[in-house]
């Protein structure tokens, strides 16, 4: 069974389902991880009125992409398509409401970047691309408060330094233990930051 626990087990694979929900959350995982994710982010709702309908709209992007070798957003677009023909088709109320409900719910992760409804989310995105996705809310915040904290004890040192010798350009051990915590957090954000923008500059998966 794939969940958020060994989702990397399909790192830059595909992976093509109906499970409901699954593209919510899981899907995005997937994605992060270079895997192409076809899937729902609601519930995947049908009828046993007119349910070879419901299979053939829930089958046909994979079908596209294996028969007629359609990239992965052109199945999307010509699966959603066929939603709406079979819609038009049916003769049951009922279908009609779940198949609509079922197409906006569907889903493909592949080169395209995932929208987002955070703001803090969509600003990442717009800095760093696809890596957008990877910035980490508390990561950042904790970053930014151990800066202002190194600010702020670099600035107390000096002036005690200054009290006592008068000058600031004085051999003390503590310049020594703040040049390396400057480094350490400099390589931290470096690797980072590298990594943001090596995923930010990919080109898209088809």
């Amino acid at each position: 069974m794939l969940d958020l626990q060994n989702v990397k087990l399909v790192a830059n694979k595909q992976v093509y389902t109906m499970a409901c929900l699954s593209a919510k959350t899981l899907g995005l995982e997937a994605w992060k991880n270079g895997t192409v994710y076809w899937g729902y982010v609601k519930v995947f709702a049908f009828t046993t009125v007119e349910e070879h309908l419901f299979c053939e709209a829930a089958n046909y992007g994979l079908l596209l992409k294996r028969k007629m070798g359609l990239s992965w957003k052109e199945a999307l677009e010509k699966a959603k398509e066929r939603f709406n023909e079979l819609i038009a088709e049916s003769t049951d109320v009922w279908t009609k409401l779940l198949m609509a409900y079922d197409r906006d719910a569907l889903v493909c992760y592949n080169g395209e970047i995932p929208p987002s409804g955070c703001r803090f989310r969509r600003f990442a995105i717009k800095l760093f691309g696809r890596g957008g996705w990877l910035v980490n809310k508390v990561k950042v915040a904790a970053s930014f408060l151990s800066l202002i904290g190194f600010g702020v004890a670099v600035h107390d040192f000096i002036h005690q330094v200054i009290q006592l010798k008068g000058t600031p350009y004085s051999p003390e051990g503590g310049y020594v233990g703040f040049t390396m915590l400057l480094l350490g957090l400099a390589l931290s954000f470096g690797i980072d930051l590298k990594r943001l923008l090596s995923l930010g500059g990919e080109k898209k998966r088809k």
